[in-house]
């Protein structure tokens, strides 16, 4: 677990704040402006070498990040964890911090992005040793050299991918070479074999996505199952709507979920398929009410992890959070 931060984000006399953890599980306490996305955006730079904004979305870019400090400071955030470990910003990512994942907004990314994005993200944390098979040439070389189906077929995805891309930009130089001059024989037989390499990857691409889909499909009812045990108790059955080219992660009954609903299942979601010894819960900002934080507070004490951390404007109701295992340091 993190043992303590000390960072100058947000602090505005430009001193260092230096804040201790007694416990895994926290709740960050204080009214609107009273400095807790100062400890979130700490946490998240020393950890993972970004903040996220309201909306979830990563800022990497150091022009920005440098806003976080003041009067033109450099922004800085250390933390030291109970096994010796120090991971700081704006040390160059080192494999140290690669050791920790952002578990929460991976989850997010997967739940709000693509189909593809979320076949992706259960194929690359989901621990299921299943046989998957695609029509291409060399698969069974890709599934020697992987360490299993999973990884291979996130290899070809990948590798097509590229191979569309390159031949899709040789293509378009050729048609552009074309309006400006008659193609010689030469470059027409290259435009030709462009062309069926596109066709080719195109193939290949829909293929992969079908396996992709035939793989989430095969592990949604075990994964649900799963991830009920880590969703607020009244919440609701986790269900998963596939279309041929869509799907989405709600409940039974009702399909879109709300922001607070989202961000509970993001969290099961994680805790189901990624490893428990490098996952950091970082809960986005949102306006909980006491009910309802105290049904994500409950359910998030039972997901395995390095550390949870939630901030919020209430504290929970009908939940004992500080007996139960909570720190809830105020600001």
């Amino acid at each position: 677990m993190i043992k303590t931060l000390i960072t100058n984000v947000k602090i505005a006399d430009g001193d260092d704040a230096l804040h201790r953890f007694r416990s895994p599980f926290v709740l960050v306490h204080g009214r609107n402006g009273g400095g807790k996305s100062a400890i979130i955006n700490g946490l998240e730079l020393a950890c993972f070498g970004k903040v996220c904004d309201v909306v979830g979305k990563d800022i990497k870019l150091k022009r920005y990040l440098e806003y976080l400090s003041a009067d033109g400071a450099t922004v800085h955030a250390l933390v030291h964890t109970s096994d010796n470990l120090r991971l700081s910003y704006p040390e160059k990512p080192s494999d140290i911090r690669e050791k920790y994942i952002d578990a929460m907004s991976l989850a997010l990314d997967a739940i709000k992005g693509s189909k593809v994005a979320f076949a992706k993200f259960l194929l690359k944390y989901l621990q299921d040793d299943v046989e998957l098979s695609v029509p291409i040439y060399g698969w069974d070389a890709v599934v020697t050299s992987a360490k299993n189906h999973r990884e291979a077929l996130l290899r070809v995805e990948e590798s097509t991918n590229k191979k569309l891309r390159t031949q899709r930009a040789r293509l378009k130089e050729l048609e552009i070479a074309a309006k400006y001059a008659p193609l010689d024989d030469e470059l027409k037989s290259q435009r030709y074999d462009t062309e069926r390499s596109v066709d080719d990857a195109k193939r290949d691409i829909k293929a992969i996505n079908r396996e992709m889909s035939r793989f989430v499909k095969e592990a949604a009812p075990g994964l649900l199952k799963y991830m009920e045990r880590f969703l607020p108790e009244g919440m609701g059955i986790p269900e998963l709507v596939m279309s041929d080219s869509d799907f989405t992660l709600g409940f039974a009954n009702r399909p879109y979920p709300s922001g607070a609903e989202t961000v509970a299942l993001a969290a099961a979601l994680g805790a189901a398929v990624l490893p428990a010894d490098s996952s950091i819960y970082i809960f986005p900002d949102r306006a909980y009410d006491e009910i309802t934080l105290g049904g994500m507070m409950r359910a998030a004490r039972t997901i395995p992890a390095v550390g949870v951390y939630i901030q919020s404007t209430v504290t929970p109701s009908n939940y004992d959070a500080e007996k139960l295992g909570w720190q809830i340091l105020k600001v």
